[in-house]
């Protein structure tokens, strides 16, 4: 549902929007797939404050222009289990530079899940690695958004640090990776985070 709810969104979208229209959004779609509660906000954010961390205030009066990012990301709450899903878009034109960015963060999510299933890593190397991936690509990770676990509403009862912090295997269906790469020249970055689980990716 968090995916669906997240794409929808996207589809919605429109040039001049503010982030404001794009939390509008994302509460009607709630409602319209009853969404019980929400275990942490919905952050909706375009362009310059796409470098923003989870706690971050976003600059004022930033509305969507052709060749933007977008990056959504709602937690809902449904049937008193958790949910979790953020993704990058690129709204209009595609821009060689703000496309790739996203291409480089898909591919990163998917080595270091990979790296996940195969080698069975802990949370501290599965981050390490992350950084390391992403550095190699040109960009940074923004190490103030890390994964956590998820579950029966709320998941803080079973864990409460981050999954780059967590010292054991973290096993299928409880534990979102999340990562956020910034680019090199500071002004956009990108935003992506899913459960860990062994089947396809859709």
């Amino acid at each position: 549902m968090a995916v669906k709810i997240t794409h929808e969104a996207f589809e919605e979208c429109y040039e001049g929007m503010s982030e404001e229209d794009g939390h509008a959004i994302l509460e009607r779609l709630m409602k319209k797939y009853h969404v019980e509660k929400k275990w942490h906000p919905s952050k909706f954010r375009i362009g310059i404050n796409t470098i923003k961390s989870f706690k971050d205030k976003s600059e004022d009066k930033i509305i969507l222009n052709n060749g933007d990012l977008i990056f959504i990301d709602i937690g809902p709450v449904y049937l008193q289990h958790e949910g979790d899903f953020g993704k990058t878009f690129l709204f209009g034109e595609d821009n060689s530079e703000r496309g790739q960015i996203i291409k480089d963060l898909e591919y990163i999510f998917e080595k270091v899940s990979s790296k996940w299933k195969e080698e069975k890593l802990n949370g501290v190397d599965l981050y390490r690695y992350a950084r390391e991936l992403t550095e190699s690509l040109g960009h940074q990770l923004n190490e103030r958004m890390t994964g956590h676990r998820v579950g029966d509403f709320p998941h803080h009862v079973y864990y409460r640090g981050g999954l780059n912090e967590f010292e054991e295997y973290p096993v299928k269906d409880l534990w979102i990776l999340e990562l956020h790469i910034l680019s090199k020249c500071g002004t956009y970055g990108a935003f992506y985070e899913d459960l860990l689980y062994e089947g396809e990716r859709a």
